[in-house]
This record gives structure tokens, C-alpha cells and sequence, in this order.
């Protein structure tokens, strides 16, 4: 099969695969790769329930918890809490807690009203290379 393509859309896909030491046709599946995956990624909430529903479902299918594949969307979202590590997913009435992540313990560290913790971060070091170095950058 062969595809025609607008010459400066060639000449672009041509100079960038040049660019990135691969061939045209490289590019392009790589390309095609991204954006068949970006195309499957959950844009919304629901879509992203969904995928974890069905995670759970595959698991308790896999471990003969029949009992739970009976619950509906509907009934997970009310019921379903989370899915571990380990990809064991709980529901609430497993009353077991969350596990925190190294992210999660830094919640409350900086003691600041702002609203862009980049800028808040940003000025702290400022401050203190400024401090350390007498220097004004």
C-alpha cells in the first residue's frame, strides 16, 4: 500500500525522523503508537471508574469471589473504596485504610496561604540561596 502525504508534510516527517535518527515509517508507528494510547486513556471520570470496576471484576473473577461480580456500577459506586498495591480492590466495608504514598505525607507541610505552591516553593529557594550566597539571583 502506499500513502500519499502533502510534500511539506513529508518533508517535516522526513526532517524530523532525520533529526531523531530513525526512518520515516519508524516515526510515524511510534507516532501512531502514542496516539492510539492516548486515544484509549479515560478522559472523565466515569470512563476512569469503569476501568477500575473492571480491574476489580477481573480480580474477584480470577479468585472466585462471585459474590462481588453481582454489583453493578452503580452498586461500586456507593460501595467500592480503592484498589492496593498489590491490586487487591476493598470496599468501604472492609474498613481497610488507605495506604499513603511518600506524596501524601508531605500534605501540610508548607505553611502557606498560597494558591500556587510553585511560586511558594520558588520564593523559599530564592530566599534561601539569596541568604546563602549574599548573591541577588
Amino acid at each position: 500500500m502506499t500513502l500519499s502525504l502533502p510534500d511539506d508534510l513529508a518533508r517535516e516527517i522526513t526532517e524530523t525522523a532525520r533529526q531523531r535518527q530513525q526512518s520515516p515509517e519508524d516515526l510515524l508507528r511510534q507516532v501512531w503508537q502514542h496516539y492510539r494510547a492516548a486515544a484509549d486513556t479515560p478522559t472523565t471520570p466515569a470512563q476512569v471508574r469503569q476501568r477500575v470496576y473492571a480491574r476489580a471484576r477481573a480480580y474477584w473473577q480470577a479468585h472466585g469471589v462471585t459474590d462481588l461480580l453481582q454489583l453493578t456500577d452503580a452498586d461500586l459506586d456507593a460501595q467500592f473504596a480503592f484498589i492496593d498495591a498489590g491490586g487487591v480492590p476493598h470496599l468501604k466495608a472492609d474498613a481497610v485504610n488507605t495506604p499513603t504514598t511518600p506524596l501524601e505525607g508531605l500534605l501540610g507541610v508548607l505553611d502557606t496561604d498560597a494558591t500556587d505552591l510553585s511560586a511558594a516553593v520558588s520564593d523559599t529557594l530564592h530566599r534561601h540561596f539569596r541568604g546563602n550566597d549574599d548573591r541577588p539571583d
